[in-house]
């Protein structure tokens, strides 16, 4: 039997959150920015039911030509200052060198961060991603 899931609506065009049994799915669309990653990430944190879901960053349908390693900092220095959620991984899909290179920069620094067990990875396709995903630890 498929895995139920239910689809969260917001009133943000950029983005949509799908909530699964095991993890939270956040859908970008059209140009991606440090302010709606940001946003996104608030909307997330503020909801107790997301505070242990896993993560799946899907940015296969995003241009990210406006962010660059400083914003990529940012990001994580924003997410750094609201602390980290309880969940253990987060998966990245990517589709081009240039998402492929942010998420890096993004992998890189949550390895450095010693006071969080977060794992990082980067993903091309849907179905590993779901697999390394689904197979975290509760």
């Amino acid at each position: 039997m498929p895995e139920q899931k239910k689809r969260i609506k917001r009133t943000d065009p950029n983005y949509a959150l799908e909530v699964h049994e095991r993890y939270l799915v956040i859908k970008f669309d059209g140009d991606l920015n440090a302010s709606v990653i940001a946003q996104t990430t608030d909307e997330i944190h503020s909801d107790p039911a997301f505070r242990k879901l896993n993560d799946l960053w899907d940015l296969r349908a995003c241009s990210a030509s406006n962010l660059n390693y400083g914003q990529v900092q940012n990001i994580f220095s924003h997410i750094r200052s609201r602390g980290f959620r309880e969940h253990k991984r987060s998966a990245i899909l990517v589709t081009d060198e240039h998402h492929f290179g942010l998420s890096r920069i993004y992998q890189a620094l949550s390895e450095n961060e010693t006071q969080h067990d977060l794992s990082v990875e980067i993903f091309r396709d849907l179905a590993s991603a779901r697999r390394w995903i689904d197979s975290a630890e509760e």
